[in-house]
């Protein structure tokens, strides 16, 4: 759960830590908002979700993958590649774009060379590899592609520096 709350978030990690052993604090919010990322049992949260520093409780959702296209030869008919959209002289050369999505395949051919950076705020480590296996869906990859590709395909602008943030699991 994300929990906004009222007040500074670290005292609030240290109270629950104290008066709640069940729960798991996971990553303290303080810079865009005032939250708690709480893991535990839903029967767990019922007592503190009812503490008056709590504003906002979003539970975390989850999502699935229904198909996956695997190969250009996959793409329907007509389909449209980033770079026959750019016809300007813009290549992304000295511009830095985020994808914050579901994270980048970090050793994607095409887009690997062009990655600078990022973190994963779901998993909280500097390492925002999309999510690989049951669940996978490759969204992150395939916005940041057509915006940066470099490589068998190209992107918009294809020298831009990406940084990707994955924010969806």
């Amino acid at each position: 759960y994300i929990i906004e709350v009222k007040g500074d978030p670290s005292k609030h990690a240290t109270m629950i830590k104290r008066q709640y052993p069940t729960l798991e604090i996971v990553e303290t919010f303080t810079i865009l908002l005032q939250a708690l990322a709480v893991k535990g049992a839903p029967k767990d949260m019922n007592q503190l979700l009812a503490e008056s520093f709590v504003e906002n409780v979003h539970e975390v959702g989850h999502y699935q993958a229904t198909a996956k296209v695997t190969s250009l030869t996959d793409l329907p008919k007509g389909a449209v590649f980033p770079q026959a959209l750019n016809t300007t002289k813009f290549t992304g050369k000295g511009v830095k774009l985020a994808v914050v999505d579901t994270g980048i395949d970090l050793a994607h051919p095409d887009l690997r060379d062009n990655i600078k950076g990022g973190y994963d705020v779901v998993d909280f480590k500097k390492d925002p590899q999309e999510t690989v296996g049951l669940g996978a869906t490759n969204h992150g990859s395939h916005v940041a592609g057509i915006i940066a590709a470099n490589g068998k395909i190209k992107g918009l602008a294809p020298e831009a520096d990406l940084y990707a943030y994955r924010a969806l699991g």
